[in-house]
């Protein structure tokens, strides 16, 4: 029976006629249950994303299903699958500060990603959603580096609309060509890829940042102190200046706070 199920959900796509004449205007909550599970289940991201939106398109144009009430549900379907994930990561943060560990999570690389959707959260969220199997994780994540929600559900609506409307729309318009329905999935492949040599642009210009010169007060407070002698009245005519860690949210409303 498990096998059976598995093998219905992965072809969604391929079965979408035979399920719309089954299950008439119910579909487009299936659909919209699909979104949830493929994003909000971390264990389910087998589920059919790029290639069933586009068979969506295509039902939409010939009548059999409503285009809008299809890419509405879907949209929320699928920002109610990030705030799932979302939540859940969360919880495994909350399990970890309570002083359990997990072996899958090691603390140094949640402090890494903590400080990544510090700078780059919200390009992470929308971006994330355009790739299979990341656009499970990218929520989660979220969720273990405390990103805070009303900015992650910003971003992930935003995400999940570009995501549904991109794909729908080009199954609208070209999904009646045999020639595109052929080889669409492996345009949905380079869409992929050009969307993942986005990512990697972005984490890669956050890893290779160059240092920020000296200003010329600490200069001189290093010269004063590699000459003789002068280590005593450069501290007293030059004393260090206090600064205070930098937050990586503002709490006043949420936003990733810039200044370092």
């Amino acid at each position: 029976m498990f096998s059976e199920l598995f093998q219905w959900l992965t072809r969604l796509d391929s079965s979408l006629g035979d399920i719309i004449s089954h299950q008439g205007g119910w579909t487009h909550l299936l659909l919209g249950a699909t979104m949830f599970l493929e994003t909000g289940v971390l264990i389910m991201p087998f589920l059919p994303g790029d290639t069933l939106l586009f068979a969506v398109g295509t039902f939409a144009r010939n009548g059999a299903l409503d285009g809008w009430l299809a890419f509405s549900i879907m949209a929320i379907g699928a920002t109610a699958g990030d705030s799932m994930g979302y939540a859940l990561g969360c919880l495994f943060r909350d399990y970890i500060a309570a002083g359990k560990r997990i072996k899958l999570i090691n603390p140094e690389h949640l402090q890494k990603t903590q400080a990544f959707y510090a700078k780059h959260g919200a390009k992470a969220i929308m971006l994330a959603r355009f790739i299979p199997v990341v656009r499970c994780l990218a929520p989660f994540a979220a969720g273990l580096a405390r990103m805070p929600y009303l900015l992650l559900l910003k971003y992930s609506l935003v995400g999940s609309a570009m995501w549904v409307g991109s794909f729908v729309t080009a199954g609208y318009f070209l999904g009646q060509y045999e020639l595109v329905r052929k080889w669409f999935p492996i345009v949905a492949m380079i869409v992929i890829g050009v969307t993942i040599i986005g990512l990697i642009r972005e984490v890669l210009s956050a890893l290779i940042k160059k240092p920020a010169p000296r200003s010329q007060p600490e200069a001189n407070i290093a010269t004063d102190a590699a000459t003789p002698g002068a280590a005593e009245s450069s501290s007293v005519l030059h004393p260090p200046a206090l600064r205070l860690p930098t937050p990586a949210y503002s709490a006043a409303n949420g936003e990733p706070n810039r200044a370092q």
